[in-house]
């Protein structure tokens, strides 16, 4: 557990300055740091309206609802910092890759964040580069139909980073991006897939084609990221998505193993998604406890694509723990091509020695001399050695 901890410590720590950051400029300028009761009465209120028109009736995905005055705020203090929190764990899954590419930069790195709002991607990825390499200089070029959002992210960016140059583009993504003949280093799409196209009958293969539009401005050794809600239709469109670019060369460096096609589409109402405890901030929090909001812990799909992406043998993590009624916990996990149940009994001491009942979702595990079972499941016996690395 110590390098996910660790990496969530890190950005916790990012994400106090930034909060700091983004209540005083939402205030106009005070610098008392926790809501008010009033303050939180008032952005709860917008909350909710804004929770239940993305993750439940949806009627507000796609519909610029980030120029509304109340829902940007929401946004704002609530969903900027679990979006960021929520990329942060997506790119620290593909550090190797990130680190390898600053290395051929001379220190200079070129990224495009498509749908950015008021960027928490782009402060999640800023602050990580910097991390890995302090004197790094950052141009970002932050695209999306709210004018109101892109104003904030760059006033946020000047205050926060000394070293990231922003430039902004109001732009209807489903129209004009394909005009963008740039090249980036990184390209990052962060909870905006899943409002584009929807109300087309080829919704699907749209998303498909946007990407791979995308993924094409990029270099050979150049980063994709795409996080998602961990709803059933968005992550598995997501999952579509990622099974076409493999089809068109690429590889996933994060999160998944060897593979081409996700085992999961074939299983009907199943997706794959992280999910990871935290414990949120101020005012996170208060406004989660205000709206009657569950927030304790963040939940995505995402993917990392590039051309010459590392493979891995690894397994990962891609269920909760089960308990069955013969009296063994159960993971799904997934080898690229196929997800395998691997169970213990719920009292078994090895086990429980070697860490098999604190798995979470997405760490990845190697198992030496597993016990089979049958339907091809393996079991946890006195032989098994079981080897976690608890990262995203």
């Amino acid at each position: 557990m110590a390098d996910k901890n660790a990496s969530i410590q890190k950005a916790d720590g990012h994400l106090k300055t930034h909060l700091n950051a983004i209540l005083s400029v939402w205030r106009g300028g005070s610098s008392k740091n926790n809501l008010t009761a009033a303050e939180r009465a008032s952005v709860s209120k917008a909350l909710l309206h804004v929770q239940r028109g993305l993750t439940g009736d949806r009627s507000l995905a796609g519909n610029g609802y980030m120029q509304d005055e109340d829902s940007l705020g929401a946004y704002l203090l609530y969903y900027w910092p679990v979006s960021y929190v929520q990329n942060w764990c997506a790119l620290w899954s593909a550090k190797s890759a990130l680190s390898n590419l600053l290395q051929n930069r001379n220190g200079k790195v070129c990224i495009l964040d498509v749908g950015s709002g008021p960027a928490p991607a782009t402060f999640a990825l800023c602050d990580m580069l910097t991390d890995l390499q302090k004197d790094v200089c950052v141009e970002a070029t932050l695209v999306d139909s709210s004018s109101k959002a892109l104003a904030l992210a760059k006033k946020l960016c000047d205050r926060q980073f000394a070293k990231v140059s922003v430039k902004t583009k109001v732009c209807n993504l489903e129209k004009e991006l394909e005009t963008d003949s740039e090249r980036y280093d990184i390209i990052i799409m962060s909870h905006a897939l899943n409002e584009l196209f929807t109300t087309s009958s080829k919704e699907t293969e749209k998303k498909q084609q946007f990407v791979k539009s995308l993924a094409s401005r990029l270099p050979e050794d150049g980063l994709l990221l795409i996080c998602e809600p961990a709803l059933l239709k968005t992550s598995r469109n997501l999952i579509c998505v990622r099974d076409s670019l493999i089809a068109e060369g690429y590889r996933v460096a994060a999160p998944c193993p060897n593979g081409k096609v996700c085992p999961v589409l074939a299983e009907n109402n199943h997706t794959c998604h992280a999910e990871i405890p935290w414990n949120a901030p101020e005012a996170v929090a208060s406004l989660a406890q205000e709206a009657g909001l569950d927030r304790q812990s963040v939940k995505m799909a995402y993917f990392v694509f590039s051309k010459n992406a590392d493979m891995t043998n690894t397994l990962r993590v891609t269920s909760d723990g089960m308990l069955n009624k013969s009296g063994r916990v159960r993971y799904l996990l997934c080898d690229g091509n196929k997800r395998i149940a691997f169970s213990a009994k719920k009292d078994d001491p090895a086990a429980k020695q070697q860490g098999f009942f604190d798995l979470q979702r997405y760490d990845m595990v190697s198992i030496q001399n597993p016990q089979l079972r049958e339907n091809n499941a393996l079991g946890f016996d006195e032989q098994t050695k079981l080897s976690v690395d608890s990262q995203f």
